[in-house]
């Protein structure tokens, strides 16, 4: 995660375990969603495969609600590169609320929550599915109701 935002981890307790891990991230097994306000209102979901560093990268954002300024949207991504989600909304013109780096909001913190993990335990190879409670986490920027 980037040193701002907030939410869900995975940390693997050994070398083995870390290994396997890092074989589904590559290979794209991992399941990564997560919950942001953004400024402005976004009415359609979007996909966007806009290159980063000269690297892939995909990103799905869909609009779940919004107040007249600002929208909750979930944001599922497909890579996983630096800034990717920041730099993502801000290329379609909707950048995350409290981005400093990315849409000179700094009033407040960055409202950007990793979710939804979904995984294979490397041990087991069963399906792990770990989420949070976005409603509590996320802020926003002016008071208004986004449901």
């Amino acid at each position: 995660l980037d040193q701002y935002t907030a939410g869900l981890l995975v940390i693997a307790h050994g070398k083995g375990t870390a290994a396997q891990l890092a074989l589904q991230f590559a290979s794209r097994k991992v399941i990564k969603q997560y919950m942001a306000v953004v400024q402005g209102v976004m009415e359609a979901p979007c996909a966007i495969d806009q290159p980063l560093d000269e690297r892939t990268a995909m990103s799905s954002v869909t609009p779940l609600a919004n107040n007249g300024r600002q929208t909750l949207v979930q944001v599922d991504i497909q890579t996983g590169r630096k800034h990717q989600i920041r730099r993502h909304l801000m290329h379609v013109g909707h950048p995350l609320a409290g981005d400093r780096l990315y849409g000179n909001d700094a009033s407040v913190p960055l409202q950007l929550l990793a979710w939804h993990l979904a995984f294979d335990c490397p041990a087991t190879g069963e399906p792990q599915v770990f989420r949070l409670n976005a409603d509590q986490q996320l802020r926003l920027t002016q008071p208004g109701d986004l449901g």
